[in-house]
């Protein structure tokens, strides 16, 4: 996409907006303003600054911190679409020289975001007329309710409130750097992460509720991404999350066409659909990381526990219809023989009354067995998969995650 004349980087590099004053800024709020442990940030996509007395048009981005301990009070209350006008000294963002530090300007950047600035007083923020709001700006009005509703809910203080607005709403403002460093440590950052698990279990609620209504196949499939659309317009964090939509879009299209999915294609489609809109996200680490870690569980992961763990599941199935033995792998139909057997041993052994429930005491706890070696199988997978990417972007190797995912996984 080209960069528009008056880009506001564009203006400062040529010398043509002199950054050492504070200067007038007028834009449009991009969303409610976001709540932080220390004071409030407005991000505003700009329209005008008043350089030498004159308004003149200028393209880009400014967030604006407003640090609640420095002035009594707090601005006035403003939504996402208002145009605001504020009086501040703003300045180019910049990096850390450190080599391996994080590349907090290319972020920014990424979320368009080219100044930040920082409110001394309330005073220098108001309101004036502007156009009226966009369906995206009542999108990010309902964000900000559901962020305050949490909020009511949990006391922000509490470190449960951080972890709810990080896991649901994809919000990481409140996790101090102490809770982000535990997560990291034991390979558990990713259930921060609104991504695959989340969307799944939406996904799948959604689809079984619609099968409830007797809703016909292909209403259940457009109502379930619908949904997922309107979920993941209201998320932050968006390349995890899309990755994951896309997914569950291109599986539920497939069902209503009769038509099987290879998990690699629909990884590999998911991939392709987002970097025809944005390719400049393929240098950035959540796309490198979500589609590294789906590309993972789709090519390996998802081979070895069909030839491992997934004959043995469907095994389980009908234990006591002799018939179906035939269709089975011969370890599998073995398999089948032996539960059957068990069953029958301990049904001679039990009151009458629990004898009819042989069968399910048999089978359940083969059942949790087999799942717990599918997650162990994919935590492992995961974890030496990206090794590579954990030790550039981390800087760290948690020998750990393998063993602490299961259960964290599970508790998600």
């Amino acid at each position: 996409m080209a960069v528009p004349a008056n880009q506001v980087t564009n203006l400062v590099g040529e010398g043509r907006l002199e950054l050492d004053e504070p200067l007038r800024w007028r834009g449009i709020l991009r969303a409610d303003p976001l709540r932080l442990p220390w004071g409030f940030r407005y991000d505003l996509d700009l329209e005008q600054v008043q350089s030498a007395g004159q308004w003149r048009a200028v393209h880009g981005g400014l967030r604006a911190y407003f640090v609640d301990q420095r002035a009594p009070g707090n601005p006035a209350p403003v939504r996402a679409g208002e145009r605001l006008e504020i009086l501040a000294r703003a300045r180019l963002t910049r990096n850390f020289g450190d080599p391996g530090a994080f590349d907090y300007r290319g972020a920014l950047q990424q979320q368009g975001i080219d100044l930040t600035a920082t409110l001394r007083n309330p005073a220098l923020m108001q309101t004036v007329p502007g156009p009226a709001p966009k369906l995206s700006h009542y999108l990010a009005r309902l964000r900000g309710r559901l962020l305050n509703d949490l909020d009511a809910m949990l006391s922000p203080a509490e470190d449960r409130a951080a972890i709810a607005r990080a896991m649901l709403l994809g919000d990481r403002s409140f996790l101090d750097s102490q809770q982000a460093e535990s997560f990291r440590e034991t390979g558990a950052f990713h259930v921060l992460v609104v991504a695959g698990l989340p969307v799944g279990v939406l996904a799948a609620f959604l689809f079984w509720a619609g099968k409830k209504l007797r809703l016909p196949t292909a209403a259940r499939a457009l109502t379930t991404i619908a949904a997922l659309g309107f979920y993941v317009a209201i998320i932050e964090d968006r390349p995890p999350i899309m990755r994951a939509a896309l997914m569950a879009a291109i599986y539920l299209l497939a069902r209503t066409l009769f038509r099987r999915v290879a998990l690699l294609n629909a990884v590999s489609l998911a991939a392709v659909v987002i970097l025809l809109f944005r390719p400049s996200e393929i240098t950035q680490a959540s796309f490198q990381l979500s589609f590294l870690a789906a590309g993972i569980i789709a090519g390996i992961a998802e081979p070895l526990l069909e030839r491992t763990v997934e004959p043995y599941s469907r095994a389980l199935e009908h234990l006591n219809d002799l018939t179906r033995d035939g269709s089975h792998p011969p370890k599998a139909a073995e398999f089948r023989i032996d539960l059957r057997s068990a069953s029958n041993w301990l049904g001679s052994r039990v009151p009458s009354k629990l004898a009819q429930y042989c069968d399910q005491i048999v089978v359940i706890p083969c059942r949790i067995s087999l799942r717990l070696w599918e997650l162990a199988v994919l935590s492992i997978a995961l974890q030496i998969g990206m090794l590579s990417l954990m030790a550039r972007d981390f800087h760290r190797v948690s020998f750990i995650a393998p063993v602490a995912n299961i259960p964290a996984v599970l508790l998600t």
